[in-house]
């Protein structure tokens, strides 16, 4: 059945995850001076959840013997790494990235930044008026 060897592919790949609450102020309107900005709704002092999963590329896993050698660690690139790299980032987007942005209500937006051997990137799901 394809829904068990999907479960089965995402718990070999998922290994833990960890979560920090963190207070920020966030711009609500647009850039002004301070003199505009009094009375009005422009800093919003808001609560954040940030995750991080955390997913290592099995194919970047290396055996040592009594010392660790970090030149060679740093060494491992190649397409097994980015294929790696690309079937987890499509497993992660349409199970977990899915579920979130659709179960989390009422927020203006939701950011996923993430964090790769070979792209960072930043994306924005904004709410649609």
């Amino acid at each position: 059945m394809i829904v068990g060897r999907v479960a089965k592919t995402v718990a070999g790949l998922f290994t833990g995850y960890s979560i920090s609450h963190v207070n920020g102020r966030f711009r609500a309107d647009d850039l002004m001076t301070q003199l505009d900005a009094v009375g009005k709704r422009y800093v919003i002092d808001e609560t954040t959840a940030l995750v991080r999963f955390v997913i290592p590329c099995t194919c970047s896993r290396l055996e040592h013997g009594e010392k660790f050698d970090a030149a060679r660690a740093a060494s491992i690139v190649g397409e097994s790494l980015q294929e790696e790299i690309d079937k987890i980032r499509t497993l992660f987007f349409n199970i977990f990235a899915e579920v979130v942005v659709h179960s989390v209500q009422g927020e203006d937006e939701i950011w996923l930044l993430e964090s790769a051997a070979s792209k960072n990137r930043l994306y924005v799901w904004e709410k649609g008026d």
